[in-house]
């Protein structure tokens, strides 16, 4: 691949790297209202548009319908088919397009595009090829903005997108990123924390809910053979098990993979190597795990942002007693 291609591949890519970890689902994203301000999302359009429009940007470089980016973003981040011809975009099937539009075929069209002087070689053979390229990358940035854990509005993002577009934009990419990273690094995590702390206050008072001197809560839903459970991090158990947020969203569950898993306790968060010595073989426990005992400043994934509480329903299945 040449330096043109990199240079598309790694728009692309910046594109999507705005977007944060998750804990909500795509349902935080609304259509929204310009009567009453959203700095957030106002920022994070402009944050979008300086990535999509900057000189030599992927929508110069690839000569994309910008209309048809914007469109596209709004309507994947709330969750929306986009149709171009014959082509529908959705989430599970961005691969498949992806390698119509950016596929070893169209990468040596564009490479011989861009390196022919005499400007004789088009970019595009069709319309349809250009608009499904504008879509695709509309599409990726707007599944990065339905990744978000907290509520965008699109109007707002739309605006922001367009200012930037226009050369209206009130602040830069400089400026733009810095309130972005102060905002998912600095507010987030403490809005956070301030909220797995008040859940975790309120499950502490429900009945049959313990505390251990970490901070783990548990209830022993079935105490099954005392005899018999982990004594030790070393232990390897087999369970079944599933995890959800403090909003109640399940973001893990070997039930609906329908497969059981086996794992030593020193591999796991700490809150499940201290939670699983609780219950016996053939048991079954509730946790709820403080941020430090889970996945901390940084969460993880998709779907787990940092300072997170977490819930796990545990049946501890089978023990085998580690070297």
């Amino acid at each position: 691949m040449k330096k043109a291609l990199f240079t598309i591949a790694a728009a692309v890519m910046a594109v999507a790297a705005i977007s944060c970890s998750s804990n909500e689902s795509a349902a935080t994203i609304t259509k929204g209202s310009l009567n009453k301000m959203d700095s957030i999302s106002y920022v994070y359009g402009m944050a979008i548009g300086h990535q999509l429009f900057i000189d030599k940007g992927i929508v110069k470089e690839l000569e994309l319908d910008a209309d048809c980016i914007i469109s596209t973003l709004s309507n994947i981040a709330l969750g929306e088919e986009v149709v171009v011809g014959t082509d529908t975009i959705k989430e599970e099937n961005m691969q498949a397009i992806y390698l119509k539009v950016f596929g070893r075929e169209r990468q040596q069209q564009i490479q011989a595009a861009k390196t022919d002087s005499t400007g004789n070689t088009p970019l595009y053979t069709d319309e349809h090829t250009r608009l499904l390229t504008s879509a695709f990358v509309g599409a990726d940035a707007g599944l990065g903005i339905a990744r978000n854990n907290i509520p965008l509005q699109m109007v707002w993002i739309e605006k922001g997108i367009n200012e930037v577009r226009d050369g209206k934009a009130p602040m830069s990419n400089i400026e733009a990123d810095r309130y972005m990273r102060e905002y998912f690094t600095v507010k987030i995590p403490a809005q956070n924390k301030k909220a797995s702390q008040e859940w975790l206050a309120k499950i502490e008072k429900k009945s049959g809910v313990k505390k251990t001197e970490s901070g783990l809560l548990y209830k022993i839903e079935k105490e099954g053979d005392m005899s018999a459970k982990p004594t030790s991090i070393e232990d390897v158990v087999k369970v079944h098990y599933e995890g959800t947020t403090r909003t109640g969203k399940v973001f893990d569950s070997s039930y609906k993979r329908n497969a059981p898993i086996d794992f030593p306790l020193n591999r796991v968060i700490k809150g499940w190597g201290e939670g699983l010595q609780l219950v016996g073989k053939g048991g079954k426990i509730t946790l709820w795990i403080p941020a430090e005992l889970a996945y901390g400043e940084r969460g993880a994934g998709a779907d787990i942002g940092p300072n997170e509480a977490l819930c796990f329903v545990v049946e501890l299945l089978d023990v085998n007693p580690g070297k």
